[in-house]
């Protein structure tokens, strides 16, 4: 056996495929006699795929993986010619990839590129380049499944990152602007060294008048504000934008649009550089951000963010709907790094949001990341796109190597971006789960326990994190329907002095103050009389209680035999 480079002989196949590994040809050694390597680039929408990774065939069926349908589309189109595949990456379910790279070693037979193709028709994958093998002398795919840089985009709603205030300002549609007040228009990007008076130029050779005292350039920025009447910011944005002006095409929005993106923008970067930990290069603890959720120190939570951002303003995401920038644009969010661990992704976008919208202090991605157990909540796995993949090293260029289509990229990286903004719904439900205290469900959990329990320094220790003092367990149970059930009259007085609501119903319906009958707790109904007054009717029901107790002869309230407890839980 002789090395058909350097014409050295062995007495075996073996040792001159260890020869060429280790010196001739990397790439050959590893294709033996009637097997080849072939490198898939492609990109997929994930909505009907339980996740990249092929798990047990015996599921493919019911719960199809992308790798499970891409090998089950060259076995219809080559036959049964597949011995093995190693992904790049894995992606969770419903998430989308701009980019991906599968190594399949099939056995050596003809194959027909249409053939493929057709097969792939209506699975929503797509080949970026055609399947080819790895070109010689070269090691780049070599550890496909070890890349350098995973690069993905979650894409938000702006009704998802407003803040209460803006909200209210903002959320009741374009109709929320008076037009007979002065308006103004945002332009942007303008070139490097931009003047006054030629956007004053710009807007009249396009119709609009615009007085110089009324138009500032920040050069810096690369964007223009002009203040003008508000019915004509309307009639600029029409004329002006996507109009290329020095080889840039320009966006046009109205100013205070622009004002309150800005807004969210700052408030996003300040969120970005806490979980990236500033300039720092060393691994930190992302336990908080991971489920199953390891412990603080275990070196599965060890992690680096390479990179984060936000897109700028001129590249935000617009749906059709028509009702106005605050419920139809979207922006992305890019996290980079070398591996990221389970539902890590998730639960530090749904940790961003929680803070940008304001549920929840900057301070709190901090706690993130301290030792103690708190789970970040998760937000919507459909508006994630693995966007880019690195393998080998930083200057490997392996796409030029794969002979990638840059078109087909473009492609996939549209219909991405269609689908997701029609995700808007998993955006509505995750917000309202943040209302409801998600973003706090370990704080909920030491306040619940804490009053079920009458530890007064927990409980207290637990209201001053910032406990939601009204979010129940799965059972609809607050903490205040606990103290009741309980009878802790002391708890119950700590939690009506931090506002908390002393009269919410659990699941079944039963309120605190029937919970307190049911178990012959008179004091603690005493409590709800004194403190609940004006909170849901909670005064008044446990007078009623009271008075009913007085009335009986017995030691328990008349009826309280008859008063039950029950545990509900909702329905998933």
């Amino acid at each position: 056996h002789d090395c058909i480079h350097c014409g050295a002989a062995f007495t075996s196949r073996n040792l001159l495929f260890k020869h060429l590994m280790e010196k001739c040809d990397p790439s050959a050694a590893k294709d033996r006699e009637g097997k080849q390597r072939l490198i898939f680039v492609i990109g997929y929408l994930g909505s009907r795929y339980r996740c990249m990774a092929l798990q047990h065939e015996r599921d493919e069926a019911v719960l199809p993986s992308v790798e499970g349908a891409l090998t089950a589309a060259v076995k219809r189109a080559w036959g049964d010619v597949v011995l093995g595949v190693v992904r790049c990456t894995r992606t969770e379910r419903g998430v989308h990839a701009a980019e991906n790279v599968v190594v399949f070693t099939v056995r050596a037979t003809d194959r027909c590129q249409a053939a493929l193709v057709r097969e792939l028709d209506g699975l929503e994958i797509w080949l970026l380049a055609t399947p080819r093998p790895p070109p010689k002398n070269v090691n780049v795919f070599d550890k496909v499944f070890s890349s350098k840089k995973r690069a993905y985009n979650y894409f938000v709603p702006f009704f998802a990152l407003l803040t209460a205030d803006e909200r209210a300002l903002w959320c009741a549609g374009e109709a929320a602007v008076d037009l007979e007040k002065p308006g103004g228009l945002w332009l942007g990007p303008v070139f490097e060294g931009c003047s006054i008076a030629q956007v004053v130029r710009l807007l009249a050779d396009h119709g609009i008048s615009a007085d110089e005292k009324d138009v500032m350039v920040t050069n810096g920025s690369g964007h223009a504000q002009i203040l003008m009447p508000a019915e004509s910011v309307a009639l600029a944005q029409q004329r002006l934008e996507g109009f290329v002006w020095h080889d840039i095409p320009l966006v046009a929005m109205a100013l205070h649009e622009a004002l309150a993106k800005f807004s969210v923008q700052r408030r996003t970067r300040a969120v970005l550089k806490a979980l990236k930990g500033g300039d720092s290069k060393k691994l930190r603890s992302f336990h908080n951000f991971m489920q199953p959720q390891p412990a603080a120190k275990d070196q599965v939570a060890m992690r680096q963010l390479l990179h984060c951002s936000a897109l700028g303003l001129t590249q935000s995401l617009r749906r059709p709907g028509g009702k106005g920038w605050a419920f139809d644009d979207w922006t992305a969010i890019t996290f980079a790094s070398a591996d990221f661990g389970p539902q890590q992704l998730r639960r530090m976008a749904g940790a961003l949001v929680a803070v940008v919208r304001g549920s929840e202090p900057l301070s709190y991605i901090d706690r993130c990341f301290q030792e103690a157990p708190l789970q970040a909540p998760a937000a919507p796995a459909e508006v994630i796109c693995l966007e880019a993949v690195e393998i080998g090293g930083y200057d490997s260029d392996w796409r030029r190597l794969a002979e990638v289509d840059s078109s087909a990229g473009v492609e996939v990286r549209r219909r991405v971006r269609e689908r997701v903004v029609d995700s808007a719904k998993a955006w509505e439900d995750f917000v309202h789960g943040l209302e409801s205290g998600r973003s706090r469900a370990q704080l909920r959990v030491e306040l619940t326990q804490a009053a079920e329990a009458g530890d007064l320094p927990r409980l207290a220790a637990a209201i001053e994190a910032g406990a939601p003092l009204d979010a129940g367990n799965e059972y609809g149970q607050t903490a205040a329907f606990l103290a009741a059930l309980g009878g802790q009259t002391e708890v119950l007085r700590t939690l009506a002095a931090a506002r908390a609501d002393l009269g919410r119903a659990a699941n079944g319906g039963v309120t605190p103050c029937r919970a307190a009958m049911a178990k012959g707790f008179k004091g603690a109904l005493e409590v709800i009389a004194q403190e609940a007054a004006g909170v849901s009717g909670a005064q008044a029901e446990a007078l009623a209680c009271l008075a009913g107790w007085s009335a009986s002869s017995s030691s328990s309230p008349s009826g309280a035999s008859s008063a039950r407890v029950t545990t509900v839980i909702p329905a998933e």
